[in-house]
């Protein structure tokens, strides 16, 4: 099986964590169908709105070619070249969250989203909210979060169970602050109500421009995640920070209340209140009972491995259907 991937996201040497969890995805279709050949064409919009326009033209020369299987699409917006002409293969398109939800205010690319999901043979959503959302547009849905390497994130060897008496606690914000969506206000807003509320000092981490290792490491050495989104699919961050084992606190977004439902010193907060997360915070802190966040990911086959042969499986049933 030979697999076309257009995406707007994907790692580069610029910028080596950007999209690295389609990446990461990919690399693990293959290491378990050995059978499946991927090529990927990559929408780099970070200098030009028109890489979308010149990705219609070059995707249907990939097309024609006639070499390819099945193709899959990453993000509403790269679908483009579907409105048109439709393939005469199967088409899957992954929705990511800002090009379905509303809240990031999205208006065109949501309203272009709808239209282009009219044309794909499955689409794969991260939580039952977008499941719901794409519905109206493809009958054909499948709830599929984007999965977590295990191997690669994993609690410190020396995790410690609490923050160490006297050291400032390490808080985690799980990206940039110049990321509107991410709402670092919020988190600021949240970590000033802590430090005078509890008279202890924060030392803030941001997760931007990091490696994975880097990722890894600011996660095992860390007392709290914090996420304080106004807009979520389903957070890789969150995921990695529970194969760490590290405590976190979140808004009420996308799937973040079923990742954590019943897990050990971590909360999710029922609204976007500073005071409501600095309580929550503490609580994380210091409340040791619940589910392992480790065994949570797999009773949620939110483990890489289990996530690829949803995809693979996907894959195999749709280009089953299309005659030969």
């Amino acid at each position: 099986m030979r697999l076309l991937i257009v995406t707007n996201m994907y790692p580069s040497p610029e910028h080596p964590a950007y999209g690295i969890f389609i990446k990461e995805q990919l690399d693990a279709i293959t290491s378990t169908a050995h059978d499946i050949k991927i090529d990927i064409y990559v929408i780099d919009a970070s200098e030009s709105r028109m890489a979308y326009m010149r990705s219609i033209s070059a995707v249907h020369a990939m097309l024609r070619s006639g070499k390819y299987d099945i193709v899959h699409v990453h993000y509403g917006l790269s679908g483009l070249f579907l409105l048109r002409d439709r393939p005469g293969i199967p088409v899957v398109l992954t929705l990511h969250g800002g090009d379905i939800l509303p809240e990031q205010n999205k208006r065109i690319q949501v309203a272009l989203t709808h239209r282009i999901l009219r044309r794909v043979d499955a689409s794969v959503t991260l939580n039952k909210r977008m499941s719901m959302m794409a519905s109206r547009y493809c009958r054909n849905i499948v709830e599929i979060p984007c999965g977590t390497d295990m191997d690669l994130f994993t609690p410190a060897v020396n995790n410690r169970h609490y923050p160490s008496c006297g050291d400032p606690l390490t808080i985690i914000f799980p990206s940039s602050r110049h990321r509107i969506v991410k709402n670092y206000p919020l988190f600021h807003a949240a970590v000033e109500e802590y430090r005078n509320r509890f008279g202890v000092a924060i030392k803030e981490v941001e997760l931007d421009g990091l490696t994975r290792r880097q990722t890894v490491r600011a996660m095992q050495t860390a007392d709290l995640m914090l996420l304080t989104s106004i807009s979520e699919g389903s957070p890789q961050v969150v995921k990695e920070a529970m194969a760490c084992r590290l405590p976190v606190v979140a808004t009420p977004v996308g799937d973040v209340a079923t990742l954590l439902d019943g897990v050990s010193r971590c909360r999710v907060a029922g609204s976007h209140d500073p005071q409501l997360l600095a309580t929550l915070m503490h609580e994380a802190l210091y409340d040791p009972a619940g589910y392992d966040s480790r065994d949570r990911l797999q009773q949620l086959q939110l483990d890489a491995d289990s996530v690829s042969r949803r995809i693979i499986s996907l894959y195999r049933t749709l280009t089953a259907r299309t005659p030969q």
